[in-house]
């Protein structure tokens, strides 16, 4: 078993519950998680510098010019990026990070390239049906968004062949106890 510390990038269409694993393997693994930056406002009971670094598309832009991001990306009219140091935390600890396909996609590249040993997991809905019902129960997305994320989902459904590992949340708990295995597999997690 290796003690290596990794990357660990669990991406996924919106709606999937990426960020509710994410919170899951934190809580009880104590696994921190790489917060990044991003123009979008926050949603009900995000916190700064817990959820994001929320800046002004400005600020964004100014971070973009001096290189300060490993990744970034325009996603649903907001950009999002990774902050350079968080690959640098990898080296030294796990990490986690939440970020969109095309991020991901990105990270993946540019942590190999670093040397930074990654685990990438693909978490998928059993279905369309299911991924819009979840976007609906957010309570925070219009009508159009869904619709424009779900147009940005098929996208990303194409991509998964490309990561590591492709986990299927049919349930919470389910999903959660296979990224776990996963992150024993490869000596992150310890019996």
């Amino acid at each position: 078993m290796q003690s290596n510390n990794y990357a660990i990038i669990i991406s996924g269409p919106s709606g999937v519950g990426k960020g509710t694993i994410i919170k899951m393997i934190k809580e009880k693994h104590h696994i921190p998680i790489s917060v990044s930056h991003t123009t979008r406002k926050p949603r009900h009971g995000e916190k700064e510098g817990l959820d994001y670094y929320f800046v002004s598309k400005d600020d964004f832009f100014s971070l973009v010019d001096s290189n300060k991001f490993i990744e970034w990306e325009k996603v649903h009219d907001n950009y999002y990026g990774t902050h350079i140091l968080n690959i640098e935390k990898a080296s030294s600890a796990n990490l986690l990070f939440e970020v969109d396909v095309k991020g991901a996609l990105n990270l993946i590249d540019k942590a190999k390239l670093s040397n930074a040993s990654v685990i990438s997991v693909f978490l998928d809905a059993p279905s369309k049906d299911e991924l819009i019902n979840r976007l609906k129960f957010r309570g925070t997305e219009t009508e159009e968004s869904i619709s424009i994320r779900m147009r940005t989902a098929e996208e990303e459904l194409s991509q998964k062949k490309r990561f590591d590992y492709i986990v299927v949340n049919d349930t919470i708990s389910s999903a959660f106890s296979k990224i776990e295995e996963i992150l024993k597999y490869k000596g992150v997690l310890h019996d």
